[in-house]
């Protein structure tokens, strides 16, 4: 079943689409709340996250835009934001209690950091935002990403290189313009 067909049903609020969603793209949600919330005293939450999400989908369907991201972005995107908001209620409250006892945080600096760049993709095509999660997020090799979507691997090094470029100008376009 292909992302249309999926979502359709999902707008119509049959429960094969979620069953659907749940086979295409379940193991990418849990891996980026896993990778969100690594820690010990966060890997309890990870079923109630990816429930969240998957509930956040269901109700939110009709804000999907094609036009704006794919459709897997857009589910990691939500996924990454159930899990930041998880994140920082765990942490808040894991830094009030006494932290000799459970000793140092699992994060010092940006818990957030790896996970930022899924903002970014949505600046990219959808077939580099694709490439770009399966090359960065997944850290597959170019060969098997091009394996995966039926490219030469010097397409794959194309893309990449290509997308990077076209980040790297918004970047600096907006740190030019204080958009940050």
């Amino acid at each position: 079943m292909d992302d249309q067909q999926l979502i359709h049903l999902i707008k119509i609020k049959d429960y094969s689409g979620l069953e659907q969603l749940i086979d295409n793209y379940g193991s990418s949600i849990l891996m980026t709340i896993h990778r969100i919330l690594p820690a010990p005293h966060e890997q309890s939450d990870w079923p109630d996250v990816a429930n969240e999400v998957f509930y956040e989908i269901w109700r939110k369907i009709e804000a999907y835009d094609p036009k704006k991201s794919s459709f897997v972005t857009w589910v990691l995107l939500i996924t990454r934001s159930r899990a930041i908001d998880r994140k920082r209620k765990l942490n808040q409250s894991f830094q009030q209690e006494d932290i000799a006892e459970h000793g140092q945080l699992a994060f010092q600096e940006s818990p957030l950091k790896e996970e930022e760049f899924l903002i970014w993709l949505e600046e990219l095509t959808a077939v580099d935002q694709q490439i770009f999660l399966l090359y960065y997020f997944y850290q597959e090799s170019p060969d098997q990403i091009a394996q995966q979507l039926g490219l030469q691997t010097t397409a794959i090094y194309n893309h990449l290189s290509r997308g990077k470029k076209l980040l790297k100008k918004i970047w600096k376009e907006r740190m030019n313009s204080d958009e940050f």
